[in-house]
C-alpha cells in the first residue's frame, strides 16, 4: 500500500522528504508494534499467531518452520547481487539524494525504475540494507498464511518441498524488489483460482476484488514483466464479476484504480521520458531513448 500510494508522489512533488517521513513513521509504528508483542509477552504470555500446542506436531511441520526461520536468517545476507548493485540500489541512493526519479541517458538501467526501488530507499535512510529482504520475507509469510489456511496446518512433504524450491533461496537473498510482488499475484491467483468464490456474499467478494486490484496494480508498478501475469488475472476477474453480475461494477472500480495509482505514471512517462502511449504497456523502455535497440536486446538476452 505504501509503494502503491507514494511512488505516484515521489513522481510528482519531487521532494526526499517524503521518503524520510515515511521511513521515520514506518520506524515508529514498528517500536509501537514491539512495545505492545513484549506487554503481551509480560501479561498474556502469548504472542503468537498459531496454536503452540500443533506447531511440531510432525516431522514435516517442523522441518517448514525450520526452512522459513533459514529464509529469515538468509534475508540479512550481505548485499553481493550483481543486479541490485547494477541498478536498483543506485537509483534508490539517487532518490535519497535528489528525492525524485533520475533518469540519466548515460545510466540505460535507470529507465527500469519502479515502485520497488523506492521501498530500497526507505531502508537506506538508516543504512538497512536488507530492508529489502526483509520485505521479500514477508511475502513468503503471506504465501505461508495461505498454505497454511488451506492445509489446516496439516503440513506434508509436498509443502515442504514447495518451501524447499532453490529459486527462493535466490530470491530471497537478492536484494531486489521481486519475490514480493510474486507472492502479491500468488495470492490474487489463489483467491480467483483456488477458492469457490461462489460460496462468498458480495460485501467479502468486492473487498478480496479491492485487494487484487490494489496487488496487481503494484506489481505493474514495480517491475514490468509483471503486466503480463496481472493482465491475465484481471481477465479472470472480469470473468467472475460477469458471472456475478456485478460487471459494471467491476469497470467502476477498474477506472478508479487506473485513474488513481496508474495514469499520473502514465503521464509522468510520457511528459519526461518521451513514452508512447502504446510503448508504456508493450515495452519498459521509450523508442526515443538513446541506444534503444541494442540495449533493449541486451534486456531480452539477460
Amino acid at each position: 500500500l505504501i509503494s502503491l500510494i507514494f511512488f505516484p508522489l515521489i513522481l510528482f512533488i519531487q521532494k526526499k522528504e517524503i521518503i524520510y517521513f515515511v521511513s521515520y513513521t514506518l520506524l515508529i509504528l514498528g517500536l509501537i508494534k514491539i512495545i505492545d508483542l513484549i506487554l503481551n509477552l509480560v501479561y498474556q504470555k502469548k504472542i503468537l499467531f498459531f496454536d503452540e500446542k500443533k506447531l511440531f506436531k510432525n516431522l514435516d511441520t517442523k522441518l517448514l518452520y525450520l526452512v522459513l526461520l533459514g529464509y529469515f536468517l538468509l534475508s540479512f545476507s550481505a548485499l553481493s547481487h550483481g543486479d541490485a548493485l547494477g541498478y536498483h540500489f543506485e537509483i534508490a541512493k539517487n532518490i535519497l539524494k535528489k528525492g525524485y526519479f533520475a533518469v540519466e541517458p548515460l545510466f540505460l538501467q535507470s529507465y527500469l525504475f519502479g515502485s520497488g526501488e523506492m521501498l530500497i530507499a526507505l531502508g537506506l535512510v538508516f543504512g538497512a540494507e536488507s530492508f529489502i529482504n526483509l520485505i521479500q520475507f514477508s511475502g513468503l509469510l503471506s504465501l505461508f498464511g495461505i498454505l497454511k489456511k488451506f492445509t489446516r496446518n496439516n503440513f506434508d512433504i509436498r509443502s515442504l518441498l514447495l518451501f524447499c524450491c532453490p529459486v527462493l533461496i535466490f530470491l530471497t537473498s537478492a536484494h531486489k524488489p521481486q519475490l514480493f510482488y510474486i507472492c502479491s499475484l500468488s495470492i490474487v491467483f489463489t483467491f480467483f483460482f483456488l477458492i469457490e468464490l461462489e460460496q462468498l456474499k458480495k460485501k467479502e467478494f468486492l473487498i478480496i476484488s479491492v485487494v487484487s486490484y490494489m496487488f496487481l496494480l503494484n506489481a505493474v508498478n514495480a517491475k514490468f514483466i509483471f503486466i503480463l501475469s496481472s493482465v491475465l488475472i484481471g481477465i479472470k476477474i472480469f470473468y467472475e464479476f460477469y458471472k456475478k453480475k456485478f460487471l459494471f461494477i467491476n469497470i467502476i472500480y477498474l477506472i478508479i484504480f487506473l485513474f488513481i495509482f496508474y495514469s499520473p505514471i502514465i503521464f509522468w512517462k510520457i511528459d519526461n521520458l518521451d513514452f508512447k502511449l502504446v510503448e508504456i504497456f508493450l515495452s519498459p523502455l521509450p523508442s526515443a531513448m538513446i541506444g534503444y535497440e541494442p540495449f533493449l536486446e541486451y534486456l531480452k538476452n539477460y
